[in-house]
């Protein structure tokens, strides 16, 4: 495959134009365009550049019910209501495959959120129709990006047909930046020649490098979410004070081996305080590439507000 303007895969130290455009390249897409999200704290978690850059691939670990899906639609109006991206790049785009949640509900709680960090209150229930279209409509676009949510069926959507999506995208003009994938460990699997547990923990690292490559060297960047286990529930039924401090590899669903493909890994867990206020505890594990994050910054806690979540930005 050929380079284009944002890729270089392949450097000649002795060619300078060569030196030139892979340094061209790496300003593109790790200086220029360093994505903010809508909460200080995690963007401080992200090390020194103090957000996240194209091309990196991001899960968040959690017990269900603890976030996981909000986290990611968190992502995609984060990404297109906080960010723009240089001119380098052409009709930017973010893609939101959902595995397991509706394309309407998932809407109504994009317009919700954002409704409720514009204005700190919940929208009224007496808006009309016309009236949450339109506010959908003029705030997901204003910064010039393009926002798709896809409802995909996990047994029908594998690696291939997200690779030919993205294609399919990039033909019509569209350059895909982000791709959020809730969640990938129900696409698809090249189930062939394999058999039992252990086979099952190699379909799932296949997809996770396939995808993460693929889209890695496309500099879209990958957020996703992934199940803990038995072994991280009962940690946090014996003790839940601080315990995804406490949140380790060997308490991921369907073993270790895929995150070993991803660039930042986070484990979060919904907690209590002794009044019974409820918080987001947060913690980042892993991050290829940057070392930056003081211990400090590695870990936060978002406190939610009654009636209208978490109110960041």
């Amino acid at each position: 495959e050929q380079d284009n303007d944002h890729q270089a895969r392949f450097v000649d130290f002795d060619d300078k134009n060569s030196l030139v455009k892979a340094f061209k390249v790496y300003e593109q897409t790790a200086v220029k365009n360093v994505f903010k999200t809508g909460w200080q704290a995690l963007n401080r978690a992200f090390g020194a550049k103090g957000g996240f850059v194209l091309g990196n691939s991001i899960v968040f670990n959690a017990l269900s019910h603890n976030f996981k899906s909000l986290m990611l639609l968190n992502f995609a109006r984060w990404c297109v209501t906080l960010n723009k991206v240089s001119n380098d790049f052409k009709n930017p785009t973010c893609l939101l495959y959902s595995l397991e949640n509706e394309t309407p509900q998932n809407m109504m709680q994009l317009f919700k959120a954002m409704y409720c960090n514009l204005h700190g209150i919940p929208p009224s229930p007496d808006m009309t129709p016309e009236q949450i279209i339109e506010f959908c409509h003029e705030t997901f676009r204003m910064n010039g990006w393009k926002l798709i949510i896809d409802r995909r069926l996990g047994t029908e959507f594998g690696f291939t047909e997200l690779a030919m999506n993205f294609e399919e995208y990039v033909s019509q003009g569209y350059t895909p930046l982000m791709c959020i994938i809730d969640y990938m460990n129900i696409m698809k699997k090249n189930n062939s020649n394999r058999e039992g547990a252990d086979g099952n923990y190699l379909y799932l690292r296949e997809l996770y490098s396939n995808v993460c490559n693929f889209l890695k060297s496309k500099n879209c960047t990958l957020v996703t979410a992934h199940q803990l286990n038995r072994k991280a529930a009962e940690a946090a039924r014996t003790n839940p004070i601080g315990v995804v401090k406490r949140f380790t590899m060997d308490m991921l669903a369907d073993g270790m081996d895929p995150q070993r493909e991803v660039d930042c890994s986070f484990y979060m867990h919904k907690e209590l305080n002794q009044h019974g206020d409820a918080y987001l505890t947060c913690k980042i594990d892993k991050h290829r590439y940057d070392d930056s994050t003081p211990e400090k910054d590695k870990y936060f806690a978002y406190r939610f507000q009654e009636n209208v979540g978490m109110i960041g930005t």
